[in-house]
């Protein structure tokens, strides 16, 4: 049997009281951490997901449909443990700035200053990154894109 002093029964509970509160900023600080790497964009995932309007508009515009699958497809983000970020895009377009995360949203803030919100979510090796609707005059064509830990 084991007996518990009054010393090392506050010691126990001290240690609970650190677990409880310390756990969720724990989390937090993994949640962060596990976005940290290069990702490379998913348009098999990606585009099937795309909403009947946008694939109507795409497959209206063969044109304007193998413009954007330039664009999108062999994307690439980079998330630095500093805070910065680096995107490249299909046709080779960088951009640069800050990123930052809290709970499922992820902020980046360009190098020109602009502002951009998302929610993501991270699965194994997998991220999707969501970009909210913001009204009909400013719908993204790829709502939800994947991207795959490279």
């Amino acid at each position: 049997m084991i007996r518990l002093t009054k010393y090392s029964s506050t010691k126990y509970a001290c240690v609970l009281v650190l677990f409880f509160a310390l756990g969720p900023l724990l989390s937090q600080t993994t949640e962060s951490n596990s976005i940290i790497g290069s990702w490379l964009f998913d348009g098999t995932s990606s585009f099937a997901e795309i909403s009947r309007e946008a694939n109507t508009i795409l497959e209206a515009n063969p044109h304007f449909k193998t413009k954007m699958q330039s664009i999108y497809v062999g994307k690439t983000i980079v998330f630095f443990p500093d805070g910065m970020y680096s995107q490249v895009l299909g046709n080779g377009t960088k951009t640069t700035g800050k990123w930052s995360t809290k709970e499922n949203h992820l902020t980046i803030t360009t190098s020109d200053g602009a502002l951009h919100l998302f929610t993501y979510k991270i699965t194994l090796n997998r991220l999707l990154i969501t970009i909210p609707e913001k009204g009909e005059e400013s719908k993204s064509l790829v709502q939800n894109q994947y991207f795959t830990k490279i």
